[in-house]
Protein backbone atom coordinates (compact mmCIF):
# COMPACT_ATOMS: atom_id res chain seq x y z
CA UNK A 1 0.00 0.00 0.00
CA UNK A 2 1.49 3.30 -1.21
CA UNK A 3 2.34 6.21 1.50
CA UNK A 4 0.45 9.24 0.26
CA UNK A 5 2.74 12.11 0.41
CA UNK A 6 1.70 15.04 2.55
CA UNK A 7 2.58 18.47 0.92
CA UNK A 8 3.72 20.77 2.76
CA UNK A 9 2.78 24.36 2.58
CA UNK A 10 4.00 26.21 -0.07
CA UNK A 11 6.04 29.05 1.32
CA UNK A 12 8.06 26.17 2.89
CA UNK A 13 8.32 24.38 -0.38
CA UNK A 14 10.81 26.90 -1.74
CA UNK A 15 12.59 29.71 -0.41
CA UNK A 16 13.10 31.35 -4.09
CA UNK A 17 9.67 32.17 -3.48
CA UNK A 18 9.75 34.44 -1.13
CA UNK A 19 13.36 36.28 -2.52
CA UNK A 20 10.89 36.76 -5.43
CA UNK A 21 8.07 38.24 -3.52
CA UNK A 22 10.54 40.13 -1.79
CA UNK A 23 12.22 41.07 -5.19
CA UNK A 24 8.80 42.28 -6.84
CA UNK A 25 7.41 44.47 -3.71
CA UNK A 26 11.00 46.67 -3.79
CA UNK A 27 10.46 47.04 -7.65
CA UNK A 28 7.05 48.44 -6.74
CA UNK A 29 8.19 50.23 -4.20
CA UNK A 30 10.87 51.75 -5.63
CA UNK A 31 8.69 52.71 -9.42
CA UNK A 32 6.00 54.83 -7.01
CA UNK A 33 8.06 56.68 -4.68
CA UNK A 34 10.17 57.68 -7.79
CA UNK A 35 7.06 58.78 -9.43
CA UNK A 36 6.33 60.79 -7.09
CA UNK A 37 9.38 63.60 -7.81
CA UNK A 38 9.65 63.20 -3.54
CA UNK A 39 12.73 60.82 -2.85
CA UNK A 40 16.05 62.78 -2.51
CA UNK A 41 19.27 61.79 -3.55
CA UNK A 42 22.70 62.15 -2.41
CA UNK A 43 24.11 65.48 -2.58
CA UNK A 44 27.64 66.76 -3.53
CA UNK A 45 29.38 67.14 -7.03
CA UNK A 46 27.94 65.32 -9.89
CA UNK A 47 30.18 61.84 -10.32
CA UNK A 48 30.46 60.52 -13.92
CA UNK A 49 27.44 59.55 -15.95
CA UNK A 50 24.32 61.21 -16.01
CA UNK A 51 22.87 63.53 -13.28
CA UNK A 52 19.55 62.28 -11.97
CA UNK A 53 16.88 65.48 -12.18
CA UNK A 54 14.37 65.85 -9.28
CA UNK A 55 11.07 67.69 -8.62
CA UNK A 56 11.70 69.81 -5.90
CA UNK A 57 9.34 72.23 -6.77
CA UNK A 58 6.61 69.67 -5.51
CA UNK A 59 8.72 68.99 -2.81
CA UNK A 60 8.81 72.02 -1.78
CA UNK A 61 5.04 72.78 -2.21
CA UNK A 62 4.25 70.06 -0.14
CA UNK A 63 7.30 71.57 2.86
CA UNK A 64 4.74 74.76 2.37
CA UNK A 65 2.22 72.98 4.16
CA UNK A 66 3.44 72.11 7.34
CA UNK A 67 7.06 74.21 7.94
CA UNK A 68 7.00 76.90 10.40
CA UNK A 69 8.20 79.22 7.49
CA UNK A 70 7.21 81.16 4.48
CA UNK A 71 8.63 78.49 1.53
CA UNK A 72 9.87 79.68 -1.67
CA UNK A 73 10.53 78.25 -4.73
CA UNK A 74 13.17 79.54 -6.99
CA UNK A 75 13.41 79.01 -10.50
CA UNK A 76 16.22 77.12 -11.60
CA UNK A 77 19.07 78.86 -13.02
CA UNK A 78 19.56 78.01 -16.80
CA UNK A 79 21.87 75.11 -17.01
CA UNK A 80 21.63 73.86 -13.43
CA UNK A 81 20.01 70.51 -12.82
CA UNK A 82 18.21 70.02 -9.30
CA UNK A 83 19.56 66.83 -8.10
CA UNK A 84 18.41 66.49 -4.25
CA UNK A 85 15.62 67.72 -2.16
CA UNK A 86 14.95 66.90 1.50
CA UNK A 87 13.74 68.00 4.75
CA UNK A 88 16.74 69.10 7.43
CA UNK A 89 17.17 69.54 11.29
CA UNK A 90 18.67 72.27 12.48
CA UNK A 91 19.79 72.08 16.10
CA UNK A 92 15.52 71.37 16.62
CA UNK A 93 14.28 73.61 13.99
CA UNK A 94 12.98 72.18 10.51
CA UNK A 95 14.27 72.72 6.99
CA UNK A 96 14.06 72.32 3.60
CA UNK A 97 17.44 71.54 1.41
CA UNK A 98 17.65 71.73 -2.48
CA UNK A 99 20.53 71.12 -3.66
CA UNK A 100 21.76 71.90 -7.93
CA UNK A 101 24.28 70.35 -10.34
CA UNK A 102 25.91 73.05 -12.46
CA UNK A 103 29.03 71.51 -14.61
CA UNK A 104 31.45 70.22 -11.89
CA UNK A 105 29.68 72.64 -9.09
CA UNK A 106 27.03 72.00 -6.86
CA UNK A 107 24.90 74.51 -5.05
CA UNK A 108 22.72 74.27 -2.62
CA UNK A 109 19.66 76.18 -1.00
CA UNK A 110 18.46 75.89 2.57
CA UNK A 111 15.44 77.87 3.94
CA UNK A 112 14.20 77.10 7.92
CA UNK A 113 12.94 78.82 11.29
CA UNK A 114 16.68 78.04 12.68
CA UNK A 115 18.30 81.15 13.75
CA UNK A 116 21.70 82.19 11.33
CA UNK A 117 24.50 80.61 13.95
CA UNK A 118 22.35 77.38 13.93
CA UNK A 119 22.19 77.63 10.11
CA UNK A 120 26.06 78.36 9.77
CA UNK A 121 27.29 75.47 11.72
CA UNK A 122 24.66 72.35 11.44
CA UNK A 123 24.50 72.16 7.59
CA UNK A 124 26.99 69.68 7.79
CA UNK A 125 28.36 69.81 11.64
CA UNK A 126 31.73 72.24 10.84
CA UNK A 127 32.61 75.50 12.35
CA UNK A 128 32.55 78.66 10.53
CA UNK A 129 33.21 82.03 11.63
CA UNK A 130 31.80 84.64 9.71
CA UNK A 131 34.24 86.85 7.32
CA UNK A 132 31.59 89.82 5.48
CA UNK A 133 29.02 90.25 4.45
CA UNK A 134 27.98 90.50 0.24
CA UNK A 135 25.47 92.64 -0.93
CA UNK A 136 22.78 91.12 -3.52
CA UNK A 137 20.57 93.49 -4.94
CA UNK A 138 19.99 95.29 -1.49
CA UNK A 139 20.50 91.88 0.94
CA UNK A 140 23.27 91.54 2.76
CA UNK A 141 24.34 88.19 2.60
CA UNK A 142 26.78 87.02 5.90
CA UNK A 143 29.71 84.99 4.06
CA UNK A 144 30.57 82.15 6.72
CA UNK A 145 34.22 80.37 6.41
CA UNK A 146 35.74 77.43 7.84
CA UNK A 147 39.32 77.62 8.78
CA UNK A 148 39.88 73.79 6.99
CA UNK A 149 39.73 73.85 3.28
CA UNK A 150 37.55 70.84 3.37
CA UNK A 151 34.56 73.38 4.95
CA UNK A 152 32.38 74.74 2.10
CA UNK A 153 31.51 78.60 2.03
CA UNK A 154 27.87 79.41 3.23
CA UNK A 155 26.32 82.25 2.63
CA UNK A 156 23.42 83.64 5.05
CA UNK A 157 20.44 86.06 5.22
CA UNK A 158 18.25 86.85 7.85
CA UNK A 159 14.67 87.66 7.30
CA UNK A 160 13.19 87.77 10.43
CA UNK A 161 10.57 84.91 9.67
CA UNK A 162 12.91 83.17 7.71
CA UNK A 163 16.61 82.01 7.22
CA UNK A 164 18.46 81.37 3.77
CA UNK A 165 21.56 79.88 3.30
CA UNK A 166 23.52 79.30 -0.01
CA UNK A 167 26.44 76.73 0.26
CA UNK A 168 28.66 74.31 -1.74
CA UNK A 169 31.01 74.19 -4.21
CA UNK A 170 30.25 77.12 -6.27
CA UNK A 171 31.89 79.88 -7.41
CA UNK A 172 31.19 83.81 -5.88
CA UNK A 173 28.85 84.08 -9.16
CA UNK A 174 26.85 81.01 -8.52
CA UNK A 175 26.55 82.13 -5.13
CA UNK A 176 25.17 85.41 -6.18
CA UNK A 177 23.17 83.81 -9.23
CA UNK A 178 21.09 81.43 -6.49
CA UNK A 179 20.64 84.22 -4.19
CA UNK A 180 19.34 86.39 -7.11
CA UNK A 181 16.92 83.56 -8.01
CA UNK A 182 15.65 83.09 -4.25
CA UNK A 183 15.00 86.84 -3.64
CA UNK A 184 13.05 86.67 -6.50
CA UNK A 185 10.70 84.07 -5.64
CA UNK A 186 7.63 84.62 -3.75
CA UNK A 187 6.21 83.15 -0.45
CA UNK A 188 4.09 79.69 -1.21
CA UNK A 189 0.63 79.68 0.18
CA UNK A 190 0.93 77.19 3.59
CA UNK A 191 -2.13 75.33 5.09
CA UNK A 192 -5.02 76.67 5.07
CA UNK A 193 -4.13 80.09 2.72
CA UNK A 194 -4.76 79.63 -1.12
CA UNK A 195 -2.55 81.60 -3.63
CA UNK A 196 -3.09 84.98 -4.74
CA UNK A 197 -6.03 85.82 -7.51
CA UNK A 198 -5.90 88.64 -9.68
CA UNK A 199 -9.36 90.93 -8.44
CA UNK A 200 -10.96 92.42 -11.78
CA UNK A 201 -13.37 95.04 -11.49
CA UNK A 202 -15.92 95.76 -14.67
CA UNK A 203 -16.84 99.19 -14.87
CA UNK A 204 -20.10 100.20 -13.90
CA UNK A 205 -23.33 100.95 -16.13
Amino acid sequence: MRTKKVEKPRIFQDGRDMIISLGVMLIVMFVVIGGTGLCHYQPGNPKEGKVTRVDYTTFLQSEAQSADYPVRIPASPEGWIPNSALRINLNGHSGSSVGWVHGKDWIRFVQTSASVDDVAQGLDGKAREEKGTKDIDGTTWHVFEGSDDDVRTAWVVDKKDVRWAVSGTGSTDEFSTMAKAIQEAKPEPSAGESAPSEVSSSPSA
